[in-house]
């Protein structure tokens, strides 16, 4: 069975699709278990079911997804019980048979889907598995891997990075899946072109991740990639801090004057710009900080407070300081979302329910978070 039997979606309407959906799902229903047909008709009900809930939202399309695909793949199964030689008829890569693993891609995505509504970690581990399968099946000369090899890269680059950022800080298993991130990562950026929204949202991904490994030289040249070539839309002030922040850290390894200096930079033009963002968006004169702006205060001021203190000591009187004391202070400050990890992670936490993360345009928001922000390859139109 293969796609050209059933109509072309996009020449559809949504009600003429409904029905069209409706009725494979009911001769699925009525069709034996044993028919070589079965599993194709469960699969293209399926991917009818998430093309309804991509154009109208409605949370039954998703579940009748949900449950026709694990019904495709299971019938795929017991065909191969059934076949003599133990062989499905299908699932290699055969004529048109990479259908297969593009529905697993598309599983993938309806997982994610449900990810968004329900934040449950499980679902965010089978729709890596799902990802992982269809892309290992779909050879680079299938007419399937153009639109779904890199849809299914950069899906599980973001499935990676939140499995990673959902794991408890004692999960022994938390560094390998940072590193799988790491590497997820940079395999879905081969498929994007600079200025892209995905590629900012890759590398400023990638900025913040090898920041969490403590290569903070790598994480600045990944935001300053990021900001280089910033999609519109993208959250140029968030992406900013996090080149500070790295900024902060490493000069503060090296002892390097020259990266404190243009951390504090960093950090000032952001919440600059941070602002002004706010105030185009809501029309108003005045606009509040950003959510990270305490994060940063915090750390700023972590380095300044003794500064401040010697001011006072030498009478307030800023020519009895001595400048490389200003600066040596500042390089031996620790930030406080490294004094103090337990608070940084409650304002983070807020910060994640309300922010538009750094790399994805306003109408858009990251998985588990409203209006998942995903570029979908349709299969069949």
């Amino acid at each position: 069975m293969s796609e050209d039997e059933f109509p072309d979606v996009s020449q559809l309407s949504d009600d003429e699709l409904r029905a069209s959906r409706d009725e494979l799902l009911a001769a699925a229903a009525r069709t034996p278990d044993d028919d070589p047909e079965l599993p194709y008709m469960w699969g293209w009900a399926g991917e009818w079911s998430f093309h309804l809930h991509l154009r109208q939202g409605r949370e039954d399309d998703l579940s009748r997804a949900a449950d026709a695909l694990p019904r495709a793949f299971s019938a795929r199964t017991a065909r191969a019980a059934w076949d003599e030689d133990g062989e499905v008829e299908g699932e290699g890569h055969g004529d048109g048979e990479e259908i297969w693993y593009a529905w697993r891609v598309l599983y993938g995505q309806v997982l994610l889907c449900q990810y968004d509504q329900e934040p449950a970690p499980a679902l965010l581990q089978r729709a890596e598995e799902q990802l992982t399968a269809g892309l290992a099946g779909l050879p680079d000369s299938s007419p399937f891997a153009a639109g779904n090899a890199p849809l299914a890269r950069l899906l599980l680059a973001r499935t990676s990075a939140a499995r990673y950022r959902g794991a408890p800080q004692d999960d022994p298993g938390r560094a390998d899946l940072l590193a799988a991130a790491v590497r997820r990562q940079r395999d879905a950026l081969g498929d994007h072109a600079a200025g892209s929204e995905e590629a900012t949202e890759l590398y400023g991904s990638l900025g913040d991740l090898t920041f969490e490994q403590g290569d903070f030289g790598a994480s600045v040249e990944h935001y300053r990639t990021a900001l280089a070539g910033a999609a519109p839309g993208a959250d140029v002030p968030l992406l900013r801090y996090g080149l500070a922040t790295s900024l902060l850290m490493g000069g503060r390894a090296a002892a390097d004057r020259e990266r404190l200096r243009e951390a504090r930079n960093e950090f000032v033009r952001a919440l600059a710009e941070a602002r002004e963002r706010q105030r185009q968006q809501q029309g108003a004169s005045e606009a509040g900080d950003p959510w990270w702006a305490w994060q940063a205060r915090a750390d700023i001021e972590a380095a300044l407070h003794d500064v401040g203190a010697e001011l006072h000591l030498q009478g307030d009187d800023p020519k009895g300081l001595d400048p490389s004391f200003v600066e040596d202070t500042f390089a031996n400050a620790s930030p406080m979302s490294r004094t103090n990890p337990e608070q940084i992670e409650e304002i983070r936490s807020w910060g994640r329910d309300r922010a538009v993360p750094a790399g994805r345009s306003l109408t858009t928001a990251a998985p588990g978070t409203a209006g998942p922000s995903r570029r979908v390859v349709f299969m069949g139109d």
